[in-house]
């Protein structure tokens, strides 16, 4: 089985993902500042509008310039299924009250692993701009089970009822799956993940995420609820040229 890259025959400077995102956001809000700053000492009148398409149109050049990800750069510590040496990393960015999201994971994802569980790492990522109320509180009741070891499970049940995420489905899934409620209950009133989702959309924003659900496969962008023999065919030609061959 391919492994990654680990030669260190030169030193090289290592930035976590998530301190490339800080430092991408950061550059941007300075140049937006910038401009924001000689606009307004010119006389012009800034609405939200003109604001937000000046961040929009940073954001993009700034997605523009980040280099190509290999297959782990997006992985961080998402909650991921398959082998974590696997030659073929598909990294989902998606969205809980997504309907195309929920066809890819009722339909496409249990053929996926069905079929190349052994070579194939799937991590989650979040993404919550469809339905963004409901998607981004489901987000954090996900990873408020993530913290008591229920994450697949609870995550499973909220594609399950997507029709209702209310606060108190939310909530009556975690008794459902035998959760401490009360913990969970205190992590999602509290809010206590909504930095790690809103990291997320960002890194995913930066990385030329603009719907759901994309996917990156060995760090190339694929957009769209594609069926299975989509992914399929890109998986085996990631496996061809990762020197993988498997019996039929």
């Amino acid at each position: 089985m391919s492994q990654p890259n680990t030669s260190t025959e030169e030193p090289a400077l290592v930035l976590s993902t998530s301190a490339l995102v800080i430092v991408a956001v950061a550059a941007v809000f300075f140049t937006v500042g910038v401009i924001v700053g000689v606009l307004v000492t010119r006389g012009s009148a800034l609405d939200a509008q003109t604001i937000e398409l000046i961040v929009r149109r940073a954001l993009a050049d700034v997605a523009s310039e980040r280099p190509a990800a290999d297959r782990f750069a997006l992985v961080g510590d998402a909650p991921s299924l398959g082998p974590e040496d696997a030659p073929v990393v598909i990294v989902e960015f998606s969205a809980y009250g997504c309907p195309y999201c929920k066809r890819f994971h009722d339909e496409t994802l249990p053929s996926i692993l069905e079929n190349y569980g052994d070579v194939v790492r799937y991590v989650y990522r979040d993404m919550p701009t469809v339905n963004p109320q409901v998607s981004f509180t489901a987000a954090m009741a996900a990873r408020c089970a993530r913290d008591q070891g229920k994450f697949w499970a609870y995550h499973r049940a909220i594609f399950a009822h997507q029709a209702d995420l209310s606060d108190e489905r939310l909530r009556g899934l975690a008794a459902e799956l035998a959760l401490d409620v009360a913990a969970f209950d205190e992590c999602l009133s509290s809010r206590r993940h909504y930095d790690a989702v809103n990291a997320d959309f960002l890194e995913g924003a930066l990385a030329g995420v603009s719907t759901t659900p994309n996917f990156f496969i060995n760090g190339t962008l694929y957009t769209g609820a594609q069926p299975f023999s989509f992914f399929q065919e890109v998986i085996e030609r990631e496996l061809f040229k990762a020197g993988v061959r498997r019996a039929n």
